[in-house]
């Protein structure tokens, strides 16, 4: 895989918890999902509450683009898609 974009839901088992766990999910994807977590371009990490089956949904997307050309151009719309915009997997 190339340049790629990653989207976490992150669903906690109570209202404590903050984001800071991304960087966490990121680097334990290297390896397994991509080569290396430069790879990753965008991302977006949403947090949830699920007090009874917290989770990590993650999302990957292959970019089909060298990051080095600038995402900054490019929607979120032009990246994800309008139904994952929308909350939909």
């Amino acid at each position: 895989m190339g340049d790629c974009a990653l989207w976490l839901d992150c669903y906690y088992g109570s209202r404590r918890p903050d984001l800071a766990a991304v960087d966490l999910i990121q680097d334990l994807l290297e390896g397994y999902v991509y080569k290396n977590d430069r790879q990753v371009k965008a991302s977006a990490s949403i947090w949830n509450l699920d007090r009874e089956n917290p989770r990590v949904r993650v999302r990957v997307k292959s970019l089909g683009i060298e990051g080095s050309n600038g995402l900054s151009s490019y929607t979120p719309y032009e990246i994800w898609g309008l139904d994952a915009l929308k909350g939909k997997p």
